[in-house]
């Protein structure tokens, strides 16, 4: 067997129809990379808004819990200085007389009749 008869020849036609769908092939690949880059660089924004806003929601937390200890703080600030604590108390809705919890501004009956009054300890 000789070399002649090893090589396999191609026509023109047949190589210009294979050129030509590695060059659609090509480009379809180029097409499909573009897109997935596209769509990583996606979701790295939607990963770095969800960090940031975890980073918000921790930190608010944080404060919120601070806001609520100095709440709890003022508090007792103010429980230890009042000398009389405030308890509900009941009162005569028949009472209407100015001034009383029983009525409003205008002289009509209130309802419900409650007052806080102060109560001797």
């Amino acid at each position: 067997m000789d070399r002649v008869d090893a090589v396999h020849a191609y026509d023109r036609a047949t190589v210009d129809a294979y050129l030509a769908a590695v060059a659609l092939e090509q480009e379809r690949l180029r097409s499909e990379i573009r897109d997935a880059r596209s769509r990583i660089e996606r979701a790295r924004g939607v990963v770095g808004s969800r960090q940031v806003m975890t980073t918000m929601l921790l930190e608010t937390c944080d404060e919120v819990g601070m806001i609520r200890a100095a709440a709890e703080r003022v508090v007792a600030q103010i429980a230890t200085a009042v000398d009389e604590p405030l308890l509900p108390a009941a009162v005569d809705p028949e009472d209407t007389s100015p001034g009383s919890a029983g009525t409003v501004p205008d002289g009509e009956p209130d309802a419900p009749a409650i007052r806080w009054i102060a109560v001797a300890s």
